[in-house]
């Protein structure tokens, strides 16, 4: 053998010995690891709202539907709180605190009797349960404090308080029933201390009162309408700091919203509020629980998404998903807390096969932060570009209602009238006929300008809600209207007196465009869904261009009529009176707003 080919035949067997090696490390990692590793990837993947970072329910006792709420599917009595007989109580909200000494969990909610159905809340009481387990199940220990009004609470919202509070080491707010009264205790077991009510410096509706002790020492309540106060101390007054923070967030609903629920981890702020007649929750960070809101992508619970599963798969679909809580270790949510009911509250009658119970589930607080800072990445808060209505309204077609007035409502409801003379919109309608129709309309104040220096104008309108029709998508459509018209004062109720100068369809501006000239004469926006709850809140732009350069110079105002393109699909968007939330026209001229 040449010395040429005994060298290619050494260097072979190093090639196919490094080779070698190289896949035994690739193949010696454990599978756990490899399992691992894909999981994580899948799962960084996947998350892309609050929804997703809730885990499988681990089966504490076994799946059963041989208990009271099998509708919502094969269901663990063991999990939470619940009275398994569904002979005697009902159960709501259920924050846990866990003693660092016991190991044991504390859940803190409130009950009512069972023969009285869900309607039965008003006179709740509050209790508290003890587990080994955070998942349950939890064995009711009794009333709170039972010589205090017989044990009355609601909105039962206990914490932990600052090192070396003077009041105590723990502290459990009350509101709706009670007018966020405070009681402290040294210990979870009690007993518990009334020890007065929250002030604040000005008026506050304590209604699903939510109070965190701040990283800064301080202290902060939210409520139900979004108002934000913070004291020194504990028992001291509480300054307001901001109204209403839905209000501030541009395509997050105001209406019908509750269960406001705070907590402060890795740097943020982080607050979700349900919007209790879409069956939507919503998910918001601040970087200093003021101001600065960003809301997130997505849904931050759904009772009509498979988000309560098992870790065998069975799914379990609630009709009712409220007062949610979050259950923190170490800094990181681990778990969450919510109350649910299996049918809608008023089928809820007592004595029946129906209730309401609290469940806990696992909760991934470390990929929920990545997701909450991936989500205010380069985020800015800032004002919308454009003009508010000057002002707005609706006239309304059906029964009676053609005499009232709709200004000043947190929102416009549009239904378009398919008619085939009824015109466009449903304009031509008369009093006496058996169609049904509402139109919007919004008013705006312009400077003087050159229409043929009119770059753009954009209508941006914010969905609020879908009321019916079997429509899943819609869109807007926009027409010029008469600007000689008044808004009023939203007096909405058949014999109220209302002002001739008002909007009513009495009284409907006129809705200018030519008949034949549809797609010249009016503007008309890009399709958006509408069959979804996650579907609200989110921004309808509408290039009314065409429509602004036909203006007369020197316009001093502009009107604008709107409606549902589908026809009796009745939607809702936004108004004026939903802040950040109005309508917003903006007219860019020569480059400038």
């Amino acid at each position: 053998m040449s010395k040429s080919k005994k060298i290619i035949i050494f260097l072979s067997i190093i090639v196919v010995a490094v080779a070698a090696a190289v896949l035994a490390v690739l193949f010696s990692k454990k599978p756990s690891e490899k399992q691992d590793s894909v999981k994580n990837d899948d799962k960084k993947a996947t998350v892309s709202q609050f929804m997703d970072c809730v885990q499988p329910m681990p089966i504490v006792d076994k799946l059963t539907t041989d208990c009271w709420g099998s509708g919502v599917g094969a269901r663990d009595q063991g999990n939470g709180l619940e009275d398994k007989s569904n002979s005697q109580y009902c159960y709501w909200d259920g924050k846990i605190l866990k003693d660092k000494k016991s190991g044991k969990y504390y859940m803190f909610a409130s009950r009512w009797d069972e023969a009285n159905g869900h309607g039965g809340w008003f006179g709740s009481n509050a209790v508290y349960a003890v587990s080994d387990n955070l998942y349950g199940p939890y064995t009711e220990k009794g009333l709170l404090w039972p010589d205090d009004q017989g044990g009355k609470g609601h909105n039962v919202w206990p914490l932990e308080l600052h090192k070396n509070d003077p009041h105590g080491k723990y502290a459990i707010i009350v509101s709706e029933t009670r007018g966020g009264d405070v009681f402290v205790s040294d210990s979870l077991d009690g007993p518990w201390k009334n020890i007065g009510q929250l002030k604040v410096n000005e008026g506050y509706w304590q209604s699903n009162t939510c109070l965190i002790a701040r990283p800064d020492g301080k202290y902060e309540i939210i409520n139900r309408t979004g108002d934000i106060a913070i004291s020194d101390d504990l028992m001291g007054e509480y300054e307001i700091q901001t109204r209403n923070i839905w209000g501030q967030v541009r395509g997050m609903p105001t209406e019908c919203i509750e269960d406001a629920v705070m907590w402060y981890s890795d740097g943020l702020y982080h607050v979700t509020v349900n919007k209790w007649d879409s069956r939507n929750a919503y998910y918001l960070t601040s970087e200093n629980g003021i101001d600065g809101w960003k809301l997130n992508d997505g849904s931050a619970y759904q009772p009509d998404t498979d988000f309560l599963r098992y870790t065998d798969g069975t799914v379990n679909h609630w009709n009712k998903i409220e007062r949610p809580n979050v259950y923190i270790e170490d800094g990181v949510v681990t778990a969450m807390t919510f109350s649910v009911i299996d049918v809608p509250k008023e089928q809820e009658g007592g004595r029946d096969s129906h209730g309401s119970k609290v469940i806990v589930v696992p909760f991934d607080g470390e990929e929920l932060h990545r997701f909450a800072h991936e989500q205010r990445e380069g985020f800015v808060p800032k004002e919308v570009e454009g003009k508010k209505p000057r002002e707005d309204s609706m006239a309304v077609l059906g029964s009676k209602e053609h005499s009232l007035n709709y200004g000043s409502k947190g929102y416009i409801q549009l239904r378009r009238s398919t008619a085939s003379d009824a015109g466009l919109f449903g304009e031509e309608l008369k009093v006496d006929s058996a169609q049904k129709c509402s139109i919007g309309f919004l008013k705006y104040n312009l400077a003087k300008f050159n229409p043929d220096e009119v770059e753009s104008a954009t209508l941006s309108i914010i969905f609020n809600d879908n009321f019916g029709g079997d429509s899943k998508t819609n869109r807007i459509i926009v027409a010029l209207a008469d600007t000689e018209w008044y808004e009023g004062n939203s007096s909405g109720n058949e014999g109220d007196f209302v002002d001739p100068r008002d909007v009513s369809w009495d009284n409907m501006p006129k809705v200018i465009y030519n008949p034949d000239d549809i797609d010249g004469t009016t503007a008309v926006s890009d399709e958006f869904a509408t069959a979804s709850s996650t579907d609200l809140g989110y921004e309808i732009n509408i290039d009314v261009t065409k429509l602004i350069k036909s203006l007369e110079p020197g316009t001093k105002n502009v009107a604008f009529a709107i409606c549902e393109a589908e026809g009796g699909q009745k939607i809702a968007v936004c108004s004026k009176e939903s802040g950040v939330n109005a309508p917003m026209l903006n007219i860019v001229t020569n480059g400038e707003n």
